[in-house]
């Protein structure tokens, strides 16, 4: 019984390897292209003078922030609705989270709501609460989106 026994095989992927491959490339690509338009975007309101601020500054609304780039530069202003977060900073990007009061001193006209699954609450809370009439944004899959009543969340 001192035999040897060898086998020479070549792996190759099959089509569902090839397929699951393909639409994961596809997927990074438009992730990232989504996050070159949304950044395009923002850099073009700056230019144009527009006081952006975002809404939302911890947790989910960080993790948007820190994966599109969104720097103090580029957007200095950050809301929270939980006053216990005011006095804090974003994580990763660094800028200092405000209460909702904080835009009676420091004005916008257009306000990126960065956590889309508490859109509607956050912009009920923007105009009756705060008596703020400026354009809202959520980022929704394709990019950035003017928040309208037409549009789904």
């Amino acid at each position: 019984h001192d035999e040897v026994v060898t086998i020479v095989a070549k792996p190759r992927p099959n089509p569902l390897q090839r397929a699951v491959r393909r639409r994961a490339l596809a997927f990074n690509r438009s992730i990232a292209e989504q996050i070159q338009n949304v950044r395009k975007t923002l850099n073009a309101w700056k230019s144009e003078g527009h006081r952006v601020a975002l809404w939302g500054g911890t947790g989910k609304a960080a993790a948007l922030i820190n994966m599109i780039g969104i720097t103090k530069e580029l957007a200095p202003i950050v809301i929270d609705s939980d006053a216990r977060k005011a006095g804090g900073f974003v994580p990763g990007t660094g800028q200092q989270i405000h209460t909702p009061d904080y835009l009676e001193t420091h004005p916008v006209d257009r306000i990126l709501i960065c956590t889309n699954w508490r859109a509607r609450d956050i912009e009920r809370e923007i105009r009756e609460d705060c008596g703020l009439y400026c354009d809202l944004y959520v980022y929704l899959n394709e990019g950035l989106r003017k928040l309208t009543a037409e549009v789904a969340l």
